[in-house]
């Protein structure tokens, strides 16, 4: 692992010095190149029905499904393009109301290994319907650290192609057992003391994308008349672009307290579930694997985060979990 001091990266293959030193120096210069493309690009007004949207792939999630999208709704999203990748539990039936409210476009993706093409679908289908998409999974959480929209946050960043917003890694919480009856931002607060240096990609439908992943997206930018392609990687929260992960790039006086948005990352939950999903499709010598590597995740739980309890109360009662006589005003 490497540290810094807002960042915990897992270095991708050799660890070379010089080749990650070179990359720094490159980085303030391609900066400059992808600001002044910006600068002369014609920037997209036209109106679209929705602003923020999100997408994503499910299978078999119907536990966290209501959570994820009322917490959604409070935090600004406006419209759900969601992929059914083979489930067979009860998602028709929590997902009937939203469908019905044009809140949730349901699309049945029986594809193997669909969940990039499911992002490739989602980009050529309705791109012209929305401002941005969110590429983020059922066990992530768009959160706001300052702002109370993600709309909002998003605002100041609508010249650029795409925004990454990094993971806040939660782990067990010490749980064994997860508790049907709890949500799970509130179940799960102990989490990796720094930001993960990967984390999502939420795209902005006014650029041109080759081909759409959820980590990093680079837009693309044909330069003259014989079209010259050039490729913008995201940009992070403090304006720098993410050619290369590897490259914590920050601000001078960014710390991990200090970082205006978030994205919770709940990838584990409780021990068994983790356990029952990894013991389900692997040999014996890839799940010795994968539970090191989930130890290791665990060992780097030295911190509680209660950020997103600020939308708790709200959360509960749109979820109808207060008082019969209560419900929860969005206006």
């Amino acid at each position: 692992m490497v540290h810094h001091k807002v960042f915990i990266s897992t270095p991708h293959g050799r660890y070379n010095k010089f080749s990650l030193g070179i990359k720094k120096v490159l980085s303030p210069c391609l900066d400059l190149l992808y600001r002044q493309i910006i600068r002369h690009k014609k920037q997209d007004t036209a109106d679209k029905p929705y602003y923020l949207s999100v997408c994503a792939i499910f299978k078999n999630e119907g536990s966290i499904l209501r959570e994820w999208i009322e917490y959604h709704l409070l935090v600004g999203v406006d419209h759900f393009f969601l992929y059914n990748n083979f489930s067979d539990d009860n998602y028709r039936e929590i997902l009937a109301p939203y469908i019905e409210r044009g809140v949730v476009d349901l699309i049945d993706w029986p594809v193997p290994q669909g969940q990039f093409p499911a992002y490739e679908d989602c980009w050529q289908k309705f791109r012209e319907t929305t401002r941005w998409i969110a590429l983020i999974d059922l066990d992530e959480f768009l959160c706001p650290v300052y702002e109370t929209s993600v709309g909002t946050w998003l605002e100041k960043y609508e010249k650029y192609p795409s925004v990454i917003v990094y993971w806040k890694m939660f782990g067990t919480s010490g749980r064994i057992e997860h508790d049907p009856e709890q949500l799970t931002i509130e179940q799960y607060t102990v989490c990796w003391d720094k930001m993960y240096n990967e984390g999502k990609v939420i795209i902005n439908t006014g650029w041109s994308f080759s081909k759409i992943y959820h980590h990093i997206i680079y837009a693309n930018y044909k330069i003259g008349p014989f079209h010259f392609h050039l490729w913008i990687p995201p940009v992070n929260e403090f304006g720098k672009f993410i050619r290369w992960e590897q490259i914590h790039r920050t601000r001078r006086n960014a710390t991990v307290d200090n970082i205006s948005f978030q994205l919770n990352h709940y990838w584990s939950r409780a021990y068994m579930m983790h356990y029952r999903k990894k013991e389900k499709g692997s040999m014996c010598e890839n799940y010795r694997h994968s539970m090191r590597q989930f130890f290791n995740s665990e060992h780097r739980n030295r911190a509680v985060d209660y950020k997103i309890f600020r939308f708790l109360i709200e959360l509960k009662l749109a979820l109808g979990m207060g008082p019969k006589d209560m419900s929860c005003n969005r206006e």
